[in-house]
């Protein structure tokens, strides 16, 4: 017997028509045994038909997305778990009628490049800050014939400014105030009703786990309700995120001040005189972040545009990087001071001067020996309204939002002193913004030197 609940029923019919849909919800509404329950399904209705599933890592598959499947999902349609190696080594799943299961780390993104699909899966979206990882996987979907050609991705809400969050069609704030079945049946209808985005955003509840809630009686389980105490010990942003459902920022973030409504805007046609920066923070196994400043005469510096993406080499980054300057009036390059110009043991050539050969003369920004006061110079910025960013620049929104400092477990209400006050995650974007705020490219009186 399937039983899961109504929100999720296009999932299992497959009657939504978008390529891509974001399944989003608090912890406990059975968003990843719905998904794969559909998938498992659909594959048996469309005999030979690949389904991938990816996380941001293997391991993390294997120890979340992996266990569901195996324990629960299989179990429940009657089909055997395959024997031999450990579910962390099982490069697949084979089904009735010839369809099969991969799973695969987005770690290992290569692997897809000439492989084909019919759907694909990417649990615990929050966890993948470039867009294009996902993206880029909808050129794996085309294997002939079979299932709907789709990609669903899942996740708790994360920050506001996260790009699942503003790629996803819009609803309304309330939607997700649940508080009686009027409410709920809201939801369910928003749920089935065709996207008007392009990508379908179905929020799940507490209700559609008929583990946790009986709909017939419109109450908690005795599971549900043990697992809801459970929840209701969390404070702040995690509250908000795991137990009501809602996309808020992080508490303890270094930024506090920053503010959507103040410092995000809609994008514009940027004036060709005004100078331009491109800041660029190195990344191949995490993000490679690269901005574009430009500085309005009235010295407001505007964030205008981003590249956010790891496993590339320079010269493809600065391939991309010449083609968005056109029609850009670009005064510098700038970098960080350490890791761009060194050399390392697999390439003796630093990136700066990988760079250089491709035609791009970067530069350092200073460097600071006190990581607070590059912190405070950016928080200076903010708090005069004189930094701007474009909401299309939505992973460096996203670390303003996320960025935060450490706790300490012998004085949790403190960050250790110094540079190792700061989280060294959700940072790629903001090194860069604060490395090339410390050049202090909105004053008039500085001078600048032009490179190519």
């Amino acid at each position: 017997m399937i039983d899961l609940g109504p929100s999720y029923e296009p999932l299992l019919a497959g009657t939504h028509a978008d390529r891509f849909v974001l399944v989003e919800g608090p912890r406990g509404t059975g968003k990843t045994r719905a998904i794969l329950t559909a998938l498992v399904l659909g594959a048996m209705r469309h005999p030979g038909s690949r389904i991938m599933l990816a996380r941001s890592t293997r391991t993390r598959l294997s120890q979340s997305v992996l266990v569901t499947l195996e324990d629960q999902v299989l179990p429940s349609l009657g089909m055997p778990v395959p024997g031999g190696v450990g579910r962390e080594n099982r490069s697949h799943y084979d089904l009735p009628g010839g369809s099969m299961i991969i799973p695969m780390g987005l770690d290992d993104l290569q692997r897809t490049q000439s492989a084909e699909y019919s759907q694909v899966y990417v649990a615990e979206g929050v966890e993948i800050h470039s867009r294009d990882q996902v993206l880029a996987l909808a050129g794996s979907l085309r294997q002939a014939g079979g299932m709907k050609k789709q990609c669903i991705v899942d996740c708790n809400p994360g920050p506001p400014g996260h790009w699942l969050n503003q790629i996803a069609e819009q609803v309304p704030k309330d939607l997700r105030r649940v508080t009686c079945l009027a409410d709920y049946r809201r939801v369910v209808e928003h749920n089935r009703a065709p996207s008007s985005k392009g990508w379908k955003r179905i929020i799940s509840r507490i209700q559609d786990n008929p583990a946790y809630f009986d709909l017939g009686q419109y109450s908690h389980t005795p599971a549900g309700q043990e697992y809801m105490d459970t929840l209701s010990n969390l404070t702040g942003h995690l509250r908000r995120r795991w137990l009501d459902g809602d996309w808020v920022a992080a508490e303890g973030t270094v930024f506090p001040e920053f503010d959507d409504s103040r410092h995000v805007l809609s994008p514009f046609a940027v004036p060709s005189h005004w100078p331009m920066y491109v800041g660029i923070d190195p990344g191949y196994d995490h993000p490679c972040a690269i901005l574009w400043f430009a500085v309005a005469t009235n010295g407001c510096i505007y964030i205008i545009d981003e590249l956010y993406r790891g496993g590339m080499s320079v010269a493809q980054h600065a391939r991309d990087i010449q083609l968005r300057n056109e029609g850009r009036t670009i005064v510098q390059y700038l970098a960080d001071p350490q890791d761009a110009f060194k050399s390392v043991m697999q390439n003796p050539k630093s990136i700066a001067r990988q760079f250089a050969d491709c035609g791009i003369s970067v530069q350092r920004w200073p460097r600071s020996t006190e990581k607070q006061a590059m912190v405070e110079a950016v928080r200076d910025m903010l708090l005069r309204g004189k930094l701007k960013i474009f909401s299309s620049c939505s992973n460096t929104v996203n670390e303003f939002q996320s960025w935060s400092f450490k706790r300490r477990v012998s004085d949790p209400g403190n960050p250790p002193p110094g540079d190792d006050a700061y989280e060294d995650a959700n940072n790629h974007a903001l090194d860069v913004v604060c490395g090339v705020i410390a050049r202090k490219i909105h004053l008039p009186r500085q001078a600048v030197a032009v490179y190519g």
